[in-house]
Parts: C-alpha cells; structure tokens; sequence
C-alpha cells in the first residue's frame, strides 16, 4: 500500500517539555521547520546497484534493504527504475523510468527481493554511459542513487 502522510500544520513550531520525576530531570525541545521559498521539483530516481560477485553476502543483502527503504520513501508523484550492475547490466523497465504506484512499486519489491550478487565484475561505467545520456522525465529532475561496495573495475 502506498500511504502518504502530512502534518496538519507542517511550519508550526511544536514546543514539548518531559519530566522524569524519579531522576529529578527535565528535558525541553523546540522543533520548526523553516519555510524556504523554492519550488518543489519532481524527480525522477535511478536505483544503481551493484551485482558484482564482491557484493555476496551481508553487502547484498544490506544493499536490498536499504533499496526496499528507499522505494517506500519516494515522493508518490515521482518516477523510479531500478538498474544492477557487474560485468553486464540490467534495468526493471527497459523502456525507462515508471510512474510511482502501487503496482509499480510491487513490481519493484520482487524485483528486489530477487537479487543476488551473480553479475560478474563490477564494470559502472556501462550503465551510467546508458543512464546519463538520455533525458531525464519530462518535468522531473534525476537523481542516481548509488549502492555499491566500492570495488569498482572501470572508472573511465
């Protein structure tokens, strides 16, 4: 299910005030949000991932984790493609970034479950050379979201 939650009144400042009697303590906090002038901007998000046999194990599994987080974190007017990487590469949508919806972001969350670490060598260059190049949704700015381990093959 896609739940979008807002604050009633998001630029009041909240005062909250606790007392440990037992201790003998008090605590006071002040929360506010600022109020900035700029326009909100859709996005489009590019989840790269990194396949390579390096990435087995506990960083696979840590870099699914943190992809489910993200996924679930997205503004729901935005759009998303899921890229892993190794010595090839892959994308969920090959026909590019998909608008966020219940059933995309289910078809994303198989998706991820689904990976292991089988793609060979860590070559980045690739993708990002197939990424890069093409507009990013209309009206939308992209923003690449990087998951690896480091131990990339091929900068240049």
């Amino acid at each position: 299910i896609v739940l979008a939650i807002f604050p009633r009144e998001l630029f009041r400042p909240v005062v909250t005030r606790e007392v440990h009697i037992a201790r003998g303590t008090e605590a006071l906090m002040l929360s506010f949000v600022p109020r900035f002038d700029a326009v909100p901007q859709r996005i489009e998000a590019v989840f790269l991932l990194d396949c390579s046999g390096s990435m087995g194990g506990q960083r696979i599994e840590q870099a699914k984790r943190a992809t489910q987080i993200f996924l679930r974190s997205l503004p729901t007017d935005c759009f998303f493609n899921i890229v892993l990487f190794g010595s090839t590469y892959k994308t969920l949508y090959s026909s590019g970034s998909v608008a966020y919806s219940q059933a995309s972001l289910q078809k994303a969350t198989d998706y991820v479950d689904r990976i292991s670490a089988n793609l060979g060598g860590t070559n980045i260059l690739e993708p990002l050379s197939s990424i890069l190049p093409q507009p990013p949704v209309s009206g939308t700015q992209r923003q690449i979201f990087l998951l690896t381990d480091g131990q990339v093959s091929n900068q240049q």
